[in-house]
């Protein structure tokens, strides 16, 4: 059975800045999300949220953290009760 590295949500809390720069984020995720597949996501309209200025795709800290415990919620209820 392959161990998945969940990232810890408060120290995530602590330590994601505000805005995230799209090619950043997977980086934060621990590699967790690639690059390419939250780009994927963004075209598709899924979670989390993006914001573009210019031609950079941005996250907000919130929702990202949104996202996330969503994510665990749905892998495992328990997990982020």
């Amino acid at each position: 059975m392959q161990t998945i590295n969940l990232p810890d949500l408060a120290e995530l809390a602590e330590t994601l800045p505000t805005v995230i720069p799209a090619q950043k984020l997977s980086s934060h995720l621990n590699g967790l999300y690639t690059a390419k597949t939250l780009s994927n996501r963004r075209w598709q309209g899924k979670p989390p949220r993006s914001y573009k200025l210019g031609r950079k795709a941005l996250y907000l800290k919130s929702d990202v953290l949104a996202w996330i415990k969503e994510e665990i919620r749905a892998f495992d209820p328990d997990i982020a009760a």
